[in-house]
């Protein structure tokens, strides 16, 4: 009966943490189109006029060859602003697109981070992470093999956006693990900047050549000889941008005819001054001579067009005509196509923006006018509006908020992000509410908040810092901000702030294993609730209570804590958390063994789920019932919850969910024997907990494929995941993680016959279990030595052991726990040969199992009493024993433990047979000795249920064989 720290750690526990957020949620519907929140992603095209497009022969040809040919599967294309390199892309996106199974277009101007990019390129090749909690590093890796098992052409425009972010550093790991190894797909990059660190993929774009630059002015309107066009292209490099507003120069003021005698003038407006060498390099750069055309095409406009255009250069986004009325309510469809037609705008769709180069420039103009406070604040009030339709595109509140911030209207920024908060977070947003509550934390760390009101939101946006950092997995910096809130919240008075920063503290210690300290802090968060009123604080900071409790072993405390969370959570007609109570008692009852108790919590956890339509908890209430199932040994009901689960996680996305599950299913198929199935799923959830940055999942994935190896006998590869296990726990802070890793390295190493470095591990998690609290974890490792010192011969002290684990699980109600501790007794005083003994502890366990209805344990009881009584000859209940167990095996499907069983049967026989003859030749009343090699004295315990089987009648041919031979004897006697 030996056990095994982890095999359930990878069950999706209904645990309650972080109900004291304390984020307004006010019910608006928010709309997004994605599944991935691309919102810094452009996702459209630039639309070539075919009116206006000019073939470009060389750079064409060689992009073209370069896809086409296969040797290459990365292109930078390199040029300054307004060279056309986002409109060559496009061009080969257009022609080449078919050759490959996806295409998308990313455009970067406005710095999306690394994690979006990815998630969202992921997405489109097929593999949806939607939590954006996945590490860089793991989405480095996980966008390199998903783009060289798909076959898609991705385009990444405007790439220079990203090189100052600070994840830039991503992007380049990414390009050079692209740069080494890609395969399959295609990516075309376009920049103003280098951005690969080898020119070998580098295709630099230069400008039109003289014909093309000729054939492009006259698509312009311009009339002139072709020499003069040609002229005036080599005057300006070819520069497309530069062209287009020479082009609306001279339709401006020479009524768009070009005369020779004006490439003079075109000459000296391009090269302006060369008496100073630095100021000459500047002015003679492409850029910086567009920059003198849009001068002067600027300053001829009428100034209400000027003053649009510098007032639609605030818009991050292409804008449509009620964004441009906003600005100018006399604005019409005649102004901007006047200012597309000058180069100014350019078309996407229903929408215009600015080219990049020229939203520079308009922006120096805004600024130096003045007039950038004005046209956020229009744009403000834009967007304002849009927030009050019943359903509200999230899109516009990050707008909103990003014109606050421009306008230093830190209050009024967090009053447009703090409603939309709760969903964002229920989302799996934690990256962008990192960046955006990063952002008002920075501001009024730099500029002190100078009203009360402003203190709050200061504080409140430190505690949803807080809590989106806890989200990601980052718990100490979790600690830090909720630090910070509960601080701010104590000096301005803020109760309930203080409260929820206690709870929240609370949570962070809870998640790192540090019970005794979130016990602490969610007393005092409790007292305050109590103390203020606030009854939902009261009823949360209960059930953080239980959930701490629970985590310490200590299931009666655990319990009456929860049952006190749920009368408050039924008087205040809070139905979702009555349903998280539920079942978290469900679970509490689970670990005490009162598996039918269990069920019916979950059972009426998961009819609230259902009432109100909260399917993430619905997928959690059959998660859990699949969990007690599986403990009741009914495994095949426990694989149908399980599959329910996993078929509604994936419906709504919940990755995280899918991965539990998968988990589940594996640890169902463990305890059913079928150690490759259950391998395949725990393989399937440690790839999507890596996929997704779940460190625990992770962690939990590849103790669990570790505990499958070994139930195979595969020792050294159980042994290589148990290490990993060990080393993530550790690099995460679980320590309850690091304490099951170690036992579960000791009973591999038992296995292999290393007793003392088993007894080494076994001790090094007994040292954590005491330290962290954990008094069920403490008991197992107690078990787990006394098994140990089983194996080495050393009985009393294993004796030892089993007995302090059975007081401690008989301390903390754990039957199941207590009914396993009893089979340790039987198996050390089974190897001490006192074999009465061992059958009276085989009995007490049976009689627990028998009481809770594990049928697995009653199999395995029945299986060891039946090895014990066959010791003392007594062969006929030994044999009803097995036949009892063999039973229960068959019906709980353990075909390996059914052959264990018949091979014992056939060895009984033989004594039953040998038995009466053996009398016969030796008339000797002494037993018979018998090599004990073939007993196996003890088999792992799992989880299960079910009433013992009766007897079959063919034993009565067994007893009549028996008085025959004695009246024969008593005759010949």
């Amino acid at each position: 009966m030996t056990e095994i720290n982890a095999h359930s750690e990878g069950h999706s526990k209904q645990v309650v943490i972080g109900e004291n957020k304390g984020v307004v949620n006010t019910g608006d519907t928010y709309e997004v189109q994605r599944e991935v929140l691309a919102l810094d992603i452009e996702r459209w095209r630039p639309e070539r006029d075919p009116a206006q497009w000019v073939e470009r022969t060389h750079p064409q040809t060689e992009l073209q060859q370069r896809i086409e040919d296969g040797s290459e599967h990365l292109v930078e294309v390199l040029a300054a602003g307004g060279f056309g390199k986002s409109l060559l892309a496009d061009w080969a996106y257009e022609h080449t697109q078919a050759q490959f199974g996806k295409a998308l277009w990313l455009n970067c101007s406005n710095a999306p981070s690394f994690n979006t990019v990815s998630r969202y390129i992921l997405q489109e090749v097929g593999f949806l992470i939607r939590e954006d909690a996945t590490p860089d590093k793991r989405l480095v890796k996980e966008l390199a093999f998903r783009l060289t098992e798909k076959s898609a052409l991705v385009v990444i425009d405007q790439l220079e956006a990203v090189t100052t972010r600070e994840d830039w550093p991503s992007f380049q790991a990414f390009l050079a693990q692209w740069q080494a190894h890609g395969t399959h797909s295609m990516l075309i990059l376009t920049t103003r900047v280098p951005v690969l660190t080898t020119g070998q993929h580098r295709l630099e774009l230069g400008g039109f050549s003289p014909n093309e630059g000729a054939t492009y002015l006259s698509q312009q309107g311009i009339v002139a000889e072709r020499a003069d066009l040609e002229a005036l292209a080599e005057l300006g490099q070819g520069h497309p941008l530069l062209l287009k507003f020479s082009a609306s120069w001279l339709q401006e003021t020479a009524a768009a005819r070009l005369e020779t005698s004006d490439l003079s003038f075109f000459e000296r407006l391009f090269q302006q001054s060369r008496d100073d060498t630095a100021l000459s390099e500047q002015l003679t750069t492409p850029e910086s001579q567009v920059d003198q055309v849009f001068r002067l095409l600027l300053a001829r406009l009428v100034p209400q067009r000027r003053e649009l255009l510098l007032a639609v250069s605030v818009y991050r986004k292409p804008f449509a005509m009620a964004q441009a009325q906003a600005m100018d309510v006399q604005a019409t469809a005649a102004d901007l196509a006047a200012l597309t037609g000058r180069g100014f705008l350019t078309v996407q769709g229903a929408c215009w923006t600015l080219h990049p180069l020229v939203k520079t420039l308009v922006n120096t103009e805004l600024q130096a006018a003045g007039q950038a406070v004005a046209a956020h604040q229009k744009a403000v009030a834009y967007f304002a509006g849009q927030l009050q339709a019943e359903q509200i595109a999230i899109g516009d509140v990050l707008e909103c908020f990003y014109h606050h911030y421009q306008l230093q209207d830190y209050s009024a920024a967090y009053d447009v992000v703090a409603p939309a908060t709760d969903w964002l977070d229920r989302q799996g947003f934690y990256q962008l509410l990192v960046s955006l509550y990063g952002q008002l934390v920075t501001a009024w760390q730099d500029a002190s908040p100078a009203t009360t009101e402003a203190q709050q939101r200061f504080a409140n946006s430190l505690g949803n810092l807080g809590n989106a950092y806890f989200s990601l997995g980052e718990y100490p910096r979790a600690i830090e901000f909720h630090q910070q809130y509960y601080e701010i919240a104590q000096a301005i008075g803020d109760r309930l702030g203080e409260a929820n920063s206690l709870g929240n503290l609370g949570n962070a210690y809870f998640s790192l294993g540090e019970y005794p300290r979130a016990i602490e802090f969610h007393q005092q968060y409790y007292e305050i609730a109590q103390a203020i009123g606030d009854r939902l604080g009261e009823a949360n900071s209960l059930g953080n209570l239980g959930n701490a409790y629970f985590s310490l072993g200590e299931y009666p405390r655990a319990i009456e804590f929860h049952q006190q969370s749920l009368e408050i959570k039924r008087a205040i007609g809070d139905r979702r958390g009555e349903a998280n109570s539920l079942g978290n008692l469900g679970i509490a009852y689970n670990s005490l063994g009162d598996y039918p108790r269990a069920i019916e919590f979950h059972q009426q956890s998961l009819k609230i789920q259902r009432a109100i339509g909260d399917r993430r908890g619905e997928a959690n209430s059959l998660s859990s019932l699949g969990n007690t199932y599986d403990s009741l040994g009914d495994y095949p009901r426990a694989i149908e919850f399980h599959q329910q689960s996993l078929k509604i996680q994936r419906a709504i996305g919940d990755r995280r969910g899918e991965a539990y599950s998968l988990g589940n299913l594996g640890n169902a198929y463990d305890s059913l024997g079928d150690y490759p199935r259950a391998i395949e799923f725990h393989q399937q959830h440690y790839e999507r907990s890596r996929a997704i940055g779940d460190r625990l999942g992770e962690a939990n994935s590849l103790g669990n494929l570790g505990n499958a190896y070994d139930s195979l006998g595969d020792y050294p590869r159980a042994i290589k995941f148990h290490k990993q296990y060990y080393e993530i726990a550790g690099a995460i802070g679980d320590r309850r993680g690091e304490a099951n890793s170690l036992g579960n390295l000791g009973l591999a190493y038992r296995s292999l016959g290393e007793y003392p470095r088993a007894i080494e591990c076994h001790e090094q998690s007994l040292e954590i279990s005491r330290a962290i609290g954990d008094r069920r974890g403490e008991a197992n490792s107690l078990g787990n030595l006394g098994s140990a010192y089983d194996s080495l011969g050393e009985y009393p002290r294993a004796i030892e052991f089993h007995e302090q684990s059975l007081e401690i699980k008989r301390a903390i109600g754990d039957r199941r726990g207590e009914a396993n501790s009893l089979g340790n007794l039987g198996n050390a005083y089974d190897s001490l040969g006192d074999y009465p003994q061992a059958i009276r502890f085989y009995e007490q366990s049976l009689e627990i199992d028998r009481a809770i209805g594990d049928r697995n344990g009653q199999a395995t009881s029945l299986f060891n009493c039946a090895s014990a009584r066959a010791r003392v000859d007594d062969y006929w209940i030994a044999r009803q024993n097995l036949e009892q167990a063999r039973e229960l095996f068959v019906e709980l499907q353990l075909n390996h433990r059914i052959e264990q069983c018949d091979t014992m049967v056939r060895e009984l026989e033989q004594m039953i047979a040998a038995q009466p003859r053996q009398a016969l030749i030796i008339d000797s009343p002494e037993p018979t000795t018998r090599d004990d090699d073939w007993y196996p004295k003890s088999l792992p315990t799992h989880e299960s249920s079910s009433p013992a089987g009766e007897n079959g009648n063919q034993w009565l041919f067994y007893v009549v064989i028996v008085i025959v031979v004695v009246v024969l004897i008593v005759i010949l006697q």
